[in-house]
């Protein structure tokens, strides 16, 4: 499991738009989101770009302002700093796939790394856009 360092929508425009190159290419992503941002089953198999494939197109709710996503679960002993994965759904930890109790509304299980018990509920993000900024 890799550590999970969560960086902001906003705080990821900015670093991309630092360099002149990784602007122009991101715009350039941007201005091509009809094709990663449509559904599998209707998209092409062409791949012209790295956002034609299909790992893009798992990932694409995170670009997605009308969309939710789940942020990762963590474990809460300072000294494991175990992530459990949430996002994209297709690549989610077994941890969580299996443990989510509905009537608590939340994830309980020990971690798989230091067997902390784990309970907390599911907590999700959403970018939001204001006045074409991002936040």
């Amino acid at each position: 499991m890799v550590r999970f360092e969560y960086i902001s929508f906003i705080e990821q425009l900015r670093l991309l738009c630092q360099c002149e190159e990784f602007c122009h290419d991101f715009l350039r992503m941007w201005r091509a989101r009809s094709s990663w941002q449509a559904d599998s089953s209707t998209s092409t198999n062409v791949i012209n770009d790295y956002w034609d494939g299909e790992k893009i197109r798992m990932c694409k709710d995170f670009w997605n302002p009308q969309k939710e996503w789940e942020i990762p679960v963590k474990c809460p002993n300072s000294f494991c700093a175990m992530y459990y994965r949430t996002f994209p759904t297709a690549l989610r930890s077994p941890e969580l796939n299996n443990n989510w109790n509905e009537i608590t509304r939340e994830y309980e299980f020990l971690c798989s790394h230091c067997a902390t018990y784990i309970k907390v509920p599911r907590r999700m993000v959403k970018v939001r856009q204001y006045c074409n900024q991002f936040e």
